[in-house]
């Protein structure tokens, strides 16, 4: 615990800084910050190569959380969310090189490490698609639009993301992640803490040029809580503290997202109704994917996941599968008490979740989560915008990995 403590302290450390900062930046002009660059040194202490460096963010960029397989599937020929939004995404790839860019390439490279990893998106493209919606809405006759404020919060966003990922991979000493070396194993844990860091820096000083006070706080508090998540997924041992972890881990940051992204539609301007919904349907959706990928933990394949098969129980982590099993069956309930820490005790766990109803209750709550986030959106007007929040939430719970 002590060590949890001290990897993600520095992350919270970092965007406190950060949001004092904010209070004190002021930007007379509305228009998006304009950055230039120097030319950097050349990379000579890098842990691995820039070549294979490359050679990773090349092979990483043909997996993803919702993979493309299950997107054919899904939309069987149709447009996909991800295509309407395809020219934002092409953008955000672009402005997130520009907000970690540095004068030490190592610093650049290996920052740029898992944003290789393009694959869907799923944060940023709800990002845009519910912008794009909630201004149908608002302006039904004008061409739906992203102003440049969302669009930096969606690069804010990805950011966040990516600097837990970093940091879960070290604290979950991980060996891989989708398929390929995790940054832990291609760098070491300083260095990729230190990254997370960096990461995390970089996107508050992004949130600071928003120049949104109640934004800044909505996304500082993300960073609150994913740290108290970690902490409390050390110790989680009932339902209720389950839900909030998975809150604080997953739900949180899309949540507070949505409601931003609202927010920054029309300012004051915005009808606190509509950034209640957006809050709603960003919650539900969040839940539903946690919810679903710990699902996946126990009926997915090594291949599609990126990482063995019930990987989570193997570390110790409890979820809700095997809280629901442990309600019928007493034994694993002990099992859990004692955080699988004797001989055998994984696989009696693995027996017993297989034996319960408790993945399939897991669906049934993800299904109701995805059915609360999707009702949240009856207000829209309807728009291919809206319809593809309305798909792309049906998506989540519809997935192979």
């Amino acid at each position: 615990e002590k060590r949890v403590v001290a990897m993600l302290l520095s992350s919270r450390l970092s965007l406190s800084h950060a949001t004092r900062n904010t209070i004190a930046l002021s930007v007379k002009n509305c228009s998006p910050p304009q950055r230039s660059y120097g030319t950097a040194s050349a990379f000579t202490k890098a842990t691995v190569t820039l070549d294979k460096a490359d050679h990773f963010a090349t092979k990483l960029e043909k997996s993803s959380t919702i993979s493309e397989s299950d997107v054919k599937k899904a939309f069987n020929g149709k447009t996909t969310p991800f295509a309407l939004v395809e020219g934002d995404l092409s953008l955000l790839n672009q402005n997130i090189k520009k907000h970690i860019r540095t004068d030490s390439d190592r610093l650049s490279t290996i920052s740029q490490y898992y944003f290789g990893l393009t694959g869907k998106r799923i944060r940023p493209v709800v990002t845009f698609l519910l912008s794009r919606a909630l201004s149908r809405h608002i302006h039904p006759n004008n061409k739906s639009e992203v102003n440049w404020k969302q669009h930096q919060l969606a690069e804010i966003i990805e950011m966040i993301h990516t600097a837990s990922l970093i940091h879960d991979d070290v604290l979950d000493e991980a060996d891989t992640r989708r398929n390929m070396p995790s940054t832990n194993v291609a760098y070491g844990n300083k260095v990729s803490v230190l990254v997370g860091d960096y990461l995390l820096g970089r996107a508050s000083i992004a949130l600071s040029e928003l120049e949104n006070f109640e934004v800044t706080k909505l996304m500082s508090r993300v960073i609150s809580d994913l740290i108290e998540g970690e902490l409390m997924q050390l110790d989680c041992h009932n339902f209720d503290t389950y839900i909030q972890k998975t809150y604080y881990k997953t739900a949180s940051l899309i949540a507070n997202g949505c409601r931003s992204t609202a927010i920054l539609g029309h300012g004051e301007y915005m009808p606190r109704e509509f950034v209640e919904c957006a809050t709603t349907y960003g919650n539900g959706f969040g839940l539903a994917f946690q919810l679903y990928d710990d699902v996946l933990d126990f009926v997915g394949t090594e291949e599609a996941l990126g990482k063995p098969v019930g990987n989570d129980l193997k570390l110790g982590v409890i979820t809700a599968p095997a809280l629901f099993a442990a309600e019928e069956f007493p034994e694993l309930a002990t099992i859990l008490q004692r955080k699988l820490n004797k001989e055998g005790d994984v696989e009696k766990a693995f027996d017993y979740i297989n034996r319960s109803a408790g993945i399939e209750r897991t669906k049934k709550l993800a299904r109701e989560e995805i059915d609360k986030a999707r009702k949240a959106l009856e207000f829209l007007v309807d728009s291919e915008e809206k319809t593809a929040l309305l798909d792309i939430a049906e998506l989540v719970i519809n997935r192979d990995k």
